[in-house]
């Protein structure tokens, strides 16, 4: 079953400290999580990742300030 972010609570955007694994991670901002797992390797969008271990998670606050350095003003 794929990562659906609407099922969060509070929603996403609102616990800033929250960590997401890849799949939720990548459905949050729009990407495929093999998109997320790519950029580790390659830093091309240098999001950033806590790494456990195998597992990797991403902070909420760090999502959102990816999707501010994406933003263009029109």
């Amino acid at each position: 079953m794929p990562a659906d972010p609407s099922t969060l609570n509070p929603p996403f955007g609102q616990a800033p400290d929250r960590m997401h694994a890849t799949a939720m991670a990548a459905a949050c901002i729009g990407v495929a999580a093999k998109s997320m797992a790519l950029d580790r390797c390659r830093r091309r969008w240098r999001i950033a990742h806590c790494k456990i271990g195998r597992r990797v998670a991403y902070r909420e606050s760090d999502l959102l300030a990816f999707l501010d350095r994406c933003r263009v003003e029109g």
